[in-house]
């Protein structure tokens, strides 16, 4: 009877562990399927980018995202989780930029690792940190 017994358990145990899998992922790509497939281009950013930026994000239907806040190309992924951004750690090209801008991938660093909030509206996108609000309108995507 043991043996009966934990072939039972172990086919019960692969059941619920695919059914815990199955069910993270799809609330996560749930959270934000309108942002995916689009590009964006900064119209504000307070306070400002140094360099002036501006900040420029494309986010690919695979999860990717590529960005630039006026100097380097940067790229890495993104997911949606509840109305937060979470960004992973950044890949960049090496690029030298002239100053002030040779700052603004330490500030697109710096706001990405905070999983700004995000709001879609229309084809405006608003990202907001503690200390940084950044509106953001939709451009043509080049995915």
């Amino acid at each position: 009877m043991t043996s009966v017994t934990a072939k039972l358990l172990v086919p019960a145990a692969a059941v619920a562990a695919a059914a815990a899998v199955i069910t993270v992922p799809a609330a996560q790509s749930d959270a934000a399927p309108r942002l995916f497939g689009k590009s964006f281009t900064s119209t504000s950013v307070t306070p400002g980018i140094p360099g002036g930026g501006p900040l420029k994000m494309t986010f690919l239907p695979n999860g990717r995202v590529g960005l630039t806040a006026g100097c380097n190309q940067m790229s890495g992924t993104v997911k949606a989780l509840g109305d937060r951004l979470h960004f992973s750690r950044l890949a960049s090209t090496m690029m030298a930029c002239p100053p002030p801008r040779n700052m603004a991938d330490g500030w697109a660093d710096g706001f990405t690792r905070q999983a700004p909030r995000y709001r879609l509206r229309g084809n405006t996108l608003t990202l907001r940190t503690r200390n940084t609000t950044a509106v953001l309108r939709e451009t043509r995507y080049t995915g």
